[in-house]
């Protein structure tokens, strides 16, 4: 009878212990994948085909190329986003987007070609933000530091 209860607990603690080894082995599995990717993915087999350009309006996450460096230089030049000018619109870019770009007064997460146009031209025509900065009136300068107000 003792040998009958000790094989039944040694069954149950190796059922348990192989769970938990499952358990483990799946959380290694998601632990890099914080990024919502599917960990069950193929991965690519031409590596050149992850790096292909995709910058075609409107610029969002996902994107990739020249036209997201733009991007990313003006958030930093607009708001000190910090972002690193890599050309691919990823969380942080998209979160970046989401504080400088606003279409109709509505902040959004995309850049459409009219902003994108306009990131354009003042990033080439002034050298740093102050200058384009002494260039506005102090309603346009509110905005442009803090966004649209009301009232004003």
């Amino acid at each position: 009878m003792k040998t009958k209860k000790l094989i039944i607990i040694i069954l149950i603690v190796a059922v348990i212990a192989f769970a938990g080894y499952k358990l483990w082995k799946k959380f290694e599995e998601y632990s890099g994948r914080l990024d919502g990717s599917d960990p069950h993915a193929v991965p690519a087999t031409n590596p050149v085909a992850t790096n292909t350009r995709n910058d075609n309006f409107p610029l969002k996450k996902g994107s990739k190329g020249d036209r997201v460096k733009v991007v990313q230089r003006w958030c930093n030049w607009a708001k000190d986003c910090g972002l690193t000018v890599d050309g691919d619109f990823g969380s942080k870019t998209e979160a970046a987007v989401q504080k400088c770009v606003s279409v109709d007064g509505v902040y959004v997460n995309y850049v459409p070609e009219s902003a994108y146009n306009q990131m354009n031209t003042l990033l080439a025509k002034y050298e740093t933000r102050d200058d384009y900065l002494a260039t506005l009136s102090p309603k346009e300068t509110i905005n442009m530091l803090f966004g649209p107000t009301i009232g004003m």
